[in-house]
Order: structure tokens, then C-alpha cells, then sequence
């Protein structure tokens, strides 16, 4: 049984979002700590978690539901994630320098979010189903700030996941965000994440495994 969870929080941090929405949806209440060098990392009973693909793990481990409970749709949508967050690594920093002209980053990045186009076809209005689900809020955060870290979606591209973002905006979860952010927060944050030194944006970039990731 969990007795405490804290989480670190800046607005703007799209790990600190994806644990935010993700607690939420459990239930989970959870004291907010701002912190800019662990934003994005939660405690749980005095261990600390660095994603939310190892907090998943750890909650079923004691019996919470976390991903999806169909087996084949829990590995496809584990695998689609382990594999995002690999290459978001890579390219997130350079990818967010210009949200005008789309560099070699960014058509990466709009390349990765191919599978997750497919696999809404096969999962409905979300990845979840008929309700948001665990892989909706890993992708969200990243999702909402194209057009505004990034250059926008053209139209006609990836129509599924234009659609999608659309009602992810309209959830009650993502309006009732303690730490929701305007257009205007979130362009403040991404000049800061900007002007900081590379070692200093490697802590904010951290893998599944929370290990350091160097520019």
C-alpha cells in the first residue's frame, strides 16, 4: 500500500506533466514540490521514479492497474513508448530550437509519431480506448507543445493524431491540471531550457532509466 507520493513539478517540464496527468487519472493524490532540477521525478514511499514507464511498473508490481490489461495491447504500447522516449532523447533539444522552420530534428520527430497514428487506428478515439489511458499521457505532453516549441502540423498531417490532440485538450484531467500552462508559459520555458547550459539541460533530459544524457 502506498502511504506518500511526491512529486517534483515545473510548469513546462513534459516529464513532470506526463507524471501529473498520469497520478490523476489513478487517483493518486500527491504533494507538489516545485524543484527545476528534479521536476519530473516522483517519490513513492521514499523511492524515487524518473518516468512513468518505471512508476507503471512499480505500481503493478503491488497490484495497481497502470497500462493496458490485455496483454498484447500492454507490450505493443510499452515497446511503442520505450521506443519514443530512445529517440526523443536524441533530438528533443534540437527539435525545440526553432518552432518556425522544420529542421532535420523535427521531421524525425514527425516520423516517430507514425506508429502512434497506426496504433490509433487499431485503439479507437484513444490509445486507451474509449477513455484516455497510459500512453495518452506519455504522448500529450510532447503533442501539445508542437506549434509552439515546434513548427505546426500542416493539413492533412497525421490527421488522426490533429484529431486526438483536439479532445486530449478537452479532458477534464489535462483543463483541471494543477500546473496547465498557457501557450505564452510554455514558450517563457522553452527560452529558459534554451539559454541553459548543456549539462544543465542534460538533468532535464532524462531516459527511462534515468540515466544523464549528454548533447
Amino acid at each position: 500500500m502506498i502511504r506518500e507520493i511526491t512529486l517534483y513539478s515545473t510548469p513546462g517540464c513534459v516529464y513532470a506533466q506526463q507524471m501529473r496527468l498520469c497520478l490523476a487519472s489513478l487517483g493518486a493524490p500527491a504533494s507538489l514540490v516545485a524543484d527545476e532540477a528534479l521536476s519530473g521525478t516522483v517519490n513513492v514511499d521514499g523511492k524515487n521514479f524518473q518516468s512513468i514507464l518505471e512508476l507503471g511498473i512499480t505500481l503493478e508490481n503491488i497490484g495497481i492497474q497502470f497500462f493496458p490489461e490485455e496483454e498484447r495491447k500492454r507490450e505493443r504500447q510499452l515497446n511503442i513508448a520505450l521506443g519514443f522516449n530512445q529517440r526523443m532523447i536524441q533530438i528533443f533539444g534540437v527539435m525545440m530550437e526553432d518552432n518556425v522552420h522544420r529542421n532535420e530534428a523535427f521531421h524525425i520527430f514527425m516520423e516517430s509519431l507514425a506508429i502512434f497514428e497506426n496504433e490509433l487506428i487499431r485503439c479507437g478515439r484513444y490509445f486507451g480506448g474509449r477513455a484516455p489511458g497510459f500512453l495518452d499521457f506519455f504522448l500529450f505532453p510532447y503533442i501539445q507543445r508542437i506549434g509552439v516549441w515546434t513548427p505546426e502540423f500542416l493539413k492533412g498531417e497525421l490527421v488522426r493524431i490533429q484529431a486526438w490532440r483536439r479532445r486530449m485538450k478537452e479532458e477534464e484531467l489535462v483543463m483541471t491540471d494543477v500546473h496547465k500552462t498557457t501557450r505564452s508559459e510554455l514558450l517563457k520555458y522553452a527560452k529558459q531550457l534554451r539559454q541553459m547550459p548543456a549539462e544543465v539541460r542534460a538533468i532535464k533530459r532524462l531516459n527511462s532509466c534515468g540515466q544523464l544524457v549528454e548533447d
